[in-house]
């Protein structure tokens, strides 16, 4: 088994390697479609790993200059990134990526934040070719300016000749980007990129030149660096390579850099792939997802902290909501988690047990949970694989926590002839009846949705 383990690991790796080697403008097609392919061939959890583990190899070993040519292979790599991962949410498996990725990278860029001081501390040029691939990656639109922000800021805090000629080479490559999204930051990053040049200027020439460039990049409204007007000609690719798919604005993770450093305290929320969807652009969603995906205790614990935290408010800790304001704050609680149990790949379990906890607080939950079933069931627009996620919860609720299958009766069911519908509750109920071997939970679930309809004079 181990060694079945071991050949299928190589093998996957040797595949990645194989694509990642022939990188280039013209094989760009080919390999994204290669690479895609692998998340349907082999088990994603495991391509995801093996391919950001080949990438982060391939970044390290590429040497960075101040050639016009500034990071192509990073450009390429980040292109081909982006578009995997647009075409993976176009076809439904909307698999963390680029959350993974991130996550992986600022890891290693700022390991002792993360408890990692075991790791290998990287060389100047290690830095500077994940900042650059960083930057590439923000350029292309799946993650937002914000977090390249605040690694700018953190590369000038700490002053160090390996980190600041990162951050020049960002301002080279992303610059007028960056001022374009949001000037105000940029401009209290030139403030602090001042302050630390007077610090610097007669004590560390090589500091201060590349804290002059910095501050000149971030100044620029135009740039005729020749990585830029690159940058523009791949972007403008994308829909080819996707097949007339772009980048859409649910798929751009708002993540920054504390939220990465910090994961222990609020939570990998931008590991959930539901988190793309919501977007997490309000403070009490944030706040929601943070409890959800960190409280210690299992699901009822989970469950009592949701709740708890539904009464006071998300900008404020500790002050107390009114009435509406509450009931608004638990229907978001409910939608959230009705998101996360069908956007879970593969089904998680502890979804609908968060659900089955916050039934047994009050009965009040019982009718917004039904509700949020019944949008789920009349949406048409919604996966096979989403509504199969539903299918179970609502199984597993309805063992454990006794939850009511009226929520069953839809108009399309009512709509069958009577003899369909004679022949759908006589013929499963007498087959389950006859038969011993049959499924003894699922006998359970429709005997129990039987007695529901019969209760509801819908049978």
């Amino acid at each position: 088994m181990l060694h079945d383990n071991h050949d299928f690991n190589e093998t996957l790796c040797k595949s990645i390697r194989s694509s990642l080697n022939r990188l280039s403008e013209s094989q760009m097609s080919k390999i994204i479609t290669e690479l895609c392919d692998l998340f349907n061939k082999y088990p994603r959890a495991s391509v995801r790993s093996h391919l950001i583990e080949e990438i982060c190899n391939l970044i390290e070993c590429t040497q960075i200059n101040r050639h016009t040519q500034i990071g192509w292979l990073h450009q390429e790599l980040a292109l081909c990134i982006t578009c995997i991962q647009i075409m993976l949410h176009h076809l439904f498996q909307s698999i963390p990526l680029i959350g993974y990725l991130i996550e992986s990278i600022i890891f290693r860029l700022f390991p002792i934040n993360n408890n990692n001081n075991n790791k290998v501390q990287l060389s100047s040029n290690g830095i500077c070719t994940y900042s650059i691939f960083l930057a590439y990656i923000y350029r292309f639109g799946v993650i937002s300016g914000t977090l390249i922000l605040d690694i700018l800021k953190a590369y000038i805090r700490d002053c160090d000749i390996g980190k600041v000629k990162a951050a020049h080479f960002i301002t080279i490559a992303v610059g007028v980007n960056l001022r374009k999204s949001n000037l105000n930051v940029c401009q209290e990053i030139i403030q602090q990129a001042n302050f630390e040049l007077e610090k610097h200027k007669l004590q560390n020439f090589e500091i201060a030149f590349e804290l002059e460039g910095l501050i000149q990049r971030l100044s620029e409204k135009r740039s005729m660096e020749e990585c830029v007007t690159r940058s523009l000609h791949l972007q403008k690719l994308i829909r080819v390579w996707t097949k007339g798919l772009s980048v859409t604005d649910d798929m751009c993770l708002t993540v920054g850099l504390e939220d990465l450093l910090n994961a222990s305290s609020t939570g990998r929320w931008w590991l959930i792939a539901v988190a793309e969807k919501l977007g997490l652009r309000t403070t009490s969603r944030q706040l929601t997802f943070s409890i959800l995906v960190s409280t210690p205790g299992g699901p009822d614990a989970t469950a009592s902290a949701l709740l708890k935290s539904c009464h006071t408010s998300a900008n404020s800790p500790g002050v107390q909501l009114v009435a509406g304001s509450i009931a608004g704050r638990e229907r978001e609680m409910i939608h959230i988690l009705l998101h996360c149990v069908m956007s879970e790949m593969p089904f998680n379990r502890f979804y609908p047990r968060v659900l089955g906890g916050i039934l047994n607080c009050h009965r009040r939950f019982l009718m917004m949970i039904k509700c949020g079933f019944w949008d789920i069931l009349n949406n048409t627009n919604l996966t096979v694989k989403a509504k199969s996620n539903a299918g179970q919860a609502l199984g597993l609720l309805c063992l454990v926590y006794n939850f009511p299958l009226t929520v069953l009766k839809l108009s399309a069911y009512t709509r069958l002839c009577r003899n369909c519908r004679i022949f759908m509750r006589k013929h499963l109920i007498n087959e389950m009846v006859a038969d011993d071997k049959f499924d003894s939970n699922l006998k359970a679930i429709v005997t129990k949705l039987v007695s529901d309809m019969r209760e509801a004079e819908s049978f």
